[in-house]
């Protein structure tokens, strides 16, 4: 490893620390992000959720040699993955009608434009029940910051493996080509 960098959050809560790493065969992780918490581990990397679980895994495994850690029996896990992406249609093809509920908030609003509101984005998210696990960050897709509508640039997050939110966001793609 090199170029770690290590700090102590304010809140007491977590400890993260960063690196260049070079111990994966073949490849290397130019950024990731590493925190402990009083209720469990987080790996983020900026290339997908297999790579943070390999380092998890090397983590754990480095952890088990050099102090004798042990897994617990019941782990759960929790992803986040994002990224950008572009769609050849706006996002309001997957129905016109949406194009009229920009048309009204910019007539209320009392902007001159008012057709520079529309359809930027979706959210599915699941509801809690109020007890057990709180749910997960919802699946999303948003215009990309800084992006020109008629760019159509996205960004997208899913409680998902990052090649499982890949696959749905084609399935989404493909269904707005139709």
């Amino acid at each position: 490893m090199s170029q770690i960098c290590r700090k102590r959050l304010k809140n007491n809560k977590a400890y993260d620390w960063g690196a260049v790493l070079s111990i994966f065969p073949k490849r290397e992780l130019w950024h990731w992000i590493f925190s402990i918490f009083n209720d469990g581990l987080v790996a983020d990397t900026r290339s997908s959720t297999d790579d943070s679980e390999l380092f998890l895994k090397e983590v754990f495994n480095w952890g088990s040699k050099e102090f004798g850690i042990q897994l617990p029996a019941a782990i759960t896990r929790q992803y986040l993955s994002e990224f950008n992406f572009e769609l050849d249609h706006p996002l309001s093809s997957i129905n016109p009608k949406l194009a009229a509920i920009g048309k009204k908030l910019g007539e209320k609003i009392g902007d001159e434009n008012i057709d520079a509101y529309e359809f930027s984005g979706i959210s599915f998210g699941k509801q809690w029940t109020g007890s057990g696990m709180r749910p997960q960050v919802p699946f999303r897709i948003e215009r990309a910051n800084n992006s020109l509508a008629k760019d159509n640039r996205f960004w997208t997050s899913a409680p998902l493996r990052t090649n499982d939110h890949m696959n749905l966001v084609d399935g989404i793609v493909a269904l707005l080509k139709r």
